[in-house]
């Protein structure tokens, strides 16, 4: 797939043209008072979760960062890239984690239900904290807002991630001031969008307040562009570098992961006993991959 980089980019100036400011998420949520106070309309909440491609993420914040815009970067243990978060949170943006200990815990574990999940969360959650911790000590960031990764096990279990972050003493210990799925940073928002792969290329939610049921797919512009044209007050878009610059090479590697993942959870036994506090060797590996890319 070719990049479309120039795309976003024209994007970018033309919201600025129409009066948008552009806001990292713990910026709007300051801004907000924390989802009490309006925001001043024509805003936009931007936010990018660096899933595989950092060399796409480096691309987006030089854009980014020539046309004066501030966002939000949430990266993963496996996408931490020590100069880029520095540099983002330098010019006035956010780098934080984007975390998944849940699925990974069950991938590892080979975690069937939801209340096998539920009977090792004690152990999910002091890993999180662990992580986060190590992270904001390599990079010297506060991390004040996280947001959760979305992985094929979270869908599997019909469990997101952000089931972490439902213990609010883990919050306050944490030092957590939001996380970007919270219902209280939606409170102000019209619209928000998420980059798809092709031929999708956008899901558009419309953010209905005081219904039950989240966000619904109604009488909402179908893109960022239309949100723009149609002057939106509040509009929140997440993109994924990888699905603005993303080759066959990249694309491949991932679909071979995947369905590694998926062999081994079917058909391989955990290698330590879930009883025990040892962690598994995939989670170590990923630990030690994090420290060799964020040693300073």
């Amino acid at each position: 797939m070719p990049s479309r980089l120039s795309g976003l980019s024209e994007w970018y100036r033309f919201s600025m043209n129409q009066g948008y400011q552009f806001y990292s998420v713990e910026n709007y949520w300051r801004l907000t008072k924390g989802g009490l106070r309006p925001p001043p309309p024509k805003t936009i909440v931007l936010r990018h979760d660096v899933d595989v491609d950092i060399g796409a993420a480096k691309a987006m914040f030089s854009i980014e960062h020539q046309l004066g815009i501030t966002s939000s970067y949430y990266f993963r243990l496996s996408t931490a890239d020590l100069p880029l978060m520095r540099a983002i949170a330098a010019s006035g943006g956010e780098a934080s984690y984007h975390y998944e200990e849940l699925a990974t815990e069950a991938k590892t574990r080979k975690l069937r239900t939801i209340a096998d999940v539920e009977a090792r969360l004690q152990v999910i959650r002091e890993r999180f904290s662990n992580n986060l911790q190590s992270l904001r000590s390599s990079t010297q960031l506060p991390m004040n807002t996280v947001a959760a990764h979305g992985d094929w096990m979270n869908r599997r279990l019909r469990l997101p991630n952000t089931a972490i972050l439902e213990s609010l003493e883990l919050r306050l210990l944490a030092r957590i001031a939001v996380e970007a799925y919270d219902a209280d940073l939606l409170t102000f928002v019209t619209a928000r969008y998420a980059d798809k792969v092709c031929p999708v290329w956008w899901r558009a939610e419309r953010i209905i307040q005081g219904e039950s049921g989240g966000p619904r797919l109604l009488d909402v512009p179908q893109t960022p562009t239309e949100a723009v044209c149609a002057g939106i007050p509040v509009i929140y878009v997440v993109l994924h570098p990888e699905q603005w610059r993303r080759g066959p090479r990249l694309h491949f590697k991932e679909q071979v992961k995947r369905i590694r993942e998926g062999l081994e959870y079917r058909f391989w036994k955990p290698m330590h006993d879930p009883a025990t506090s040892k962690p598994h060797p995939v989670t170590r590996e990923v630990r030690l991959k994090t420290k060799a890319n964020v040693v300073l």
